[in-house]
């Protein structure tokens, strides 16, 4: 990987964006106050889809990222 690159890419901030948190914090509530094995199933499925899909996306914008092509804009 380019040098250039690394160093752009390791200035990036990672937090959590603040509606990712509240998100969190509503979905923690919502399996603490659950007493169906058959919604937390439900809800376990669906928090494995959404990974998954974000997994997917990071990944393909860290190889569009890092493919020889491309340009980083710097703003």
């Amino acid at each position: 990987m380019d040098k250039n690159l690394q160093i752009k890419l390791s200035q990036l901030e990672f937090e959590v964006p603040l509606d990712d948190q509240f998100w969190f914090e509503k979905v923690r509530r919502s399996v603490e106050n659950c007493s169906s094995p058959d919604e937390i199933k439900e809800m376990a499925i669906f928090l494995a889809s959404i990974a998954t899909k974000r997994n997917a996306i990071i990944k393909g914008l860290v190889k569009s990222l890092t493919t020889p092509n491309h340009e980083i804009i710097d703003s």
